[in-house]
């Protein structure tokens, strides 16, 4: 996952990253940042497939992930490490309930 290995490497820079990923990618992107070094790296879920939203659909996911993006961004690597493994500890039920929210099903 390439966005994630960016992530990563600008994290380790000190700058502040929020790599956003479709839900189904959610694990796979914990894994890789776990594996470079990175546990708890601050992924914001997206619906997945992401390619056949209208714009109406991804204003409103855009809408529903703006305060998290901009958490991520402004709030301590260190609180957001505990915060993002808990979370990501549970991809799979927060695939379900974001593809959900997100598509207003």
């Amino acid at each position: 996952m390439r966005s994630v290995r960016t992530g990563v490497e600008m994290e380790q820079m000190g700058v502040p990253t929020a790599v956003i990923c479709t839900s189904a990618f959610l694990k796979m992107g914990r894994d890789t940042a776990r594996s470079l070094g990175l546990d708890g790296m601050p992924l914001v879920a997206v619906p997945h497939p992401f390619d056949p939203l209208t714009p109406e659909q991804v204003e409103k996911v855009a809408e529903q992930i703006v305060d998290e993006v901009v958490h991520v961004l402004t709030t301590p690597a260190g609180e957001l490490k505990e915060e993002y493994i808990g979370r990501l500890a549970h991809a799979s039920d927060q695939e379900i309930a974001v593809c959900r929210l997100s598509l207003g099903r």
